[in-house]
């Protein structure tokens, strides 16, 4: 969020709901003492809203890292009126020299086992960004619908982009992954909804 703000603020416009996930990533965050979690719950929720300049455009959805959750963390982001938000089934693309066949194999298994459930991928691995367009495909071929979820209320319809620093043409990150796959544009059936159970779905 606070080296590379422009990218925050075109990913808003590029329509996509933008929430938060602690200032510094702690994997155990239900370990912290409390002054420590609202340390990183605010300064994450700051550094979000300084990066895309418009405190109304950061939704109150947050998710723990690591995903370990427990009773006085829900409780204190409820405090907060925050949704927490967790998942249902994982592709381990965050695995080292896991391929983007094998991400879409194990996300299509998982999620036929359940039949509907909130999929977490980490787009800033490249096997993740090459196995998307294959994954998008095999949803709709299995009769899954992608839900866009945003929060209620009224949402900037876009915030002021930011020039990219000249360093990104020099190669550094973020990478830029290239694909050969094709996609075509109807990949995911897009709604919008007020709630946020089953982001993935074959009854919703």
């Amino acid at each position: 969020m606070r080296t590379y703000p422009y990218l925050v603020r075109h990913i808003y416009n590029e329509g996509h709901t933008v929430g938060t996930h602690t200032l510094d990533h702690p994997l155990l965050l239900k370990r912290l003492l409390l002054p420590q979690v609202e340390h990183e719950v605010d300064g994450g929720i700051a550094a979000v809203q300084a990066a895309i300049g418009d405190p109304k455009a950061v939704a109150p959805f947050f998710r723990i890292p690591g995903l370990a959750r427990s009773d006085a963390i829900d409780s204190f982001l409820a405090s907060k009126s925050l949704v927490t938000w967790s998942a249902d089934v994982v592709a381990d693309d965050w695995f080292r020299r896991i391929t983007p066949q094998q991400i879409v194999q194990r996300a299509m298994q998982r999620l036929d086992a359940k039949g509907h459930g909130i999929l977490l991928l980490h787009d800033i691995h490249p096997a993740t960004a090459l196995a998307l367009p294959r994954l998008l495909k095999e949803l709709k071929e299995h009769g899954y619908k992608v839900v866009h979820v945003i929060p209620t209320g009224e949402l900037p319809k876009s915030v002021p982009e930011l020039p990219a620093p000249a360093a990104i043409a020099r190669g550094t990150w973020p990478r830029v992954v290239h694909s050969s796959a094709k996609s075509d544009g109807a990949a995911a059936v897009i709604s919008h909804h007020r709630v946020h159970k089953r982001v993935v779905g074959k009854t919703h």
